[in-house]
């Protein structure tokens, strides 16, 4: 692929500019299955091309690539001119932001493995090869994660971003803010089933999707590499940089309504306004999404009964008696009783 694709720009050398990965990797009679990568991209032609030519020069044999450009002003639409005949699809065109073109490019996809690689990042050498190598090896695999590298505007290493954490029981990994989504690659049928992200998210779409996907498909089947697949870049323009992930952030606040969202689904007063009231979240929820495939709502309750009666247990710890009366009454007394009866109640999953 190397010596196919137009030459670098002057200076740029080293990996993906200057060397690829070497394709006799692939020659070992293995059927590899098809992945489908979207880049969803709005005026970063300063680094999609260096993300462009990390896709390609994996030499993956079995790739479908796809960029969905929002419409860019700047230099974006000559680069996509210029890697035309190895793009399977991309357009140029005014959307409704970045979790919309994830979306469009989610419907087009064909493959059987999907991930969407913004387009200031970019893939390590391989990683298409350690992706593919683990679904192959673990056939009812339905999700790898893995760690990821965080780098300067320039590539330069931060630190190195352990990949997302599954927790022993489910419901402390939907209670989990940190995600590691550049690093998840999921199986595309999954992904197709839960309608892509929510688009009334412009901050925590993946998050709000990983919430959903273990709503819905539970986590087993989950598997875990140690391959760091992206280079996930911080620079100004990025949103990971302009808006952070502290409390009252764009991040936390979208995470808030999708909560209340969540919880609204039970159609349960009680516990919503308990939880709402409790945890201090804004009284403005964020619908979710319409899926092919429901979440299962038996899960769905659990969560809410987890988190629930953890409120019930703080406030005994501290000695408070009104958040003791307000979670027990949320629960109920049919809630008591099965937690005695059953001492694993939250391991069911």
């Amino acid at each position: 692929m190397l010596k196919e694709l137009p030459a670098p720009p002057t200076g740029r050398e080293g990996w993906p500019w200057t060397t690829e990965c070497d394709p006799s990797v692939y020659v070992n009679g293995t059927c590899w299955p098809k992945i489908s990568i979207v880049t969803p991209s709005y005026n970063q032609g300063a680094f999609i091309e260096e993300s462009i030519r990390s896709i390609l020069l994996q030499n993956y044999p079995n790739l479908e690539y796809i960029i969905v450009d929002g419409g860019s002003n700047d230099q974006s639409t000559e680069i996509l001119k210029k890697y035309n005949a190895w793009i399977h699809f991309w357009v140029s065109e005014e959307d409704n932001g970045q979790s919309h073109a994830i979306n469009k490019g989610l419907k087009r996809a064909t493959g059987e493995i999907f991930n969407w690689i913004n387009s200031d990042d970019y893939l390590t050498p391989l990683s298409l090869f350690e992706i593919a190598k683990a679904f192959t090896s673990y056939p009812k695999c339905r999700l790898v994660v893995s760690p990821i590298n965080f780098v300067t505007a320039k590539g330069k290493l931060i630190r190195v971003n352990p990949p997302t954490k599954v927790n022993p029981l489910i419901w402390d990994t939907l209670q989990a803010k940190g995600l590691n989504q550049p690093g998840m690659f999921f199986s595309l049928p999954l992904l197709k089933a839960l309608s892509g992200v929510n688009e009334r998210f412009h901050y925590s779409m993946d998050l709000d999707l990983w919430k959903r996907y273990l709503l819905t498909f539970g986590d087993s089947d989950i598997c875990r590499i140690d391959h760091k697949t992206v280079n996930f870049r911080f620079q100004d323009d990025s949103k990971s940089v302009g808006a952070g992930w502290e409390e009252h952030s764009a991040f936390d606040i979208e995470n808030k309504k999708a909560f209340l969202g969540y919880a609204l689904e039970l159609k349960n007063d009680t516990i919503y306004n308990l939880l709402r009231r409790e945890l201090k979240l804004p009284d403005d929820p964020i619908p979710m999404w319409k899926q092919e495939k429901p979440v299962r709502y038996d899960r769905l309750a659990r969560w809410m009964e987890y988190i629930s009666y953890n409120l019930f247990l703080q406030g005994i710890r501290k000695g408070k008696i009104l958040p003791i009366l307000s979670s027990a009454r949320a629960l109920g007394p049919g809630f008591f009783l099965k937690k005695l009866l059953n001492k694993k109640y939250f391991l069911v999953r």
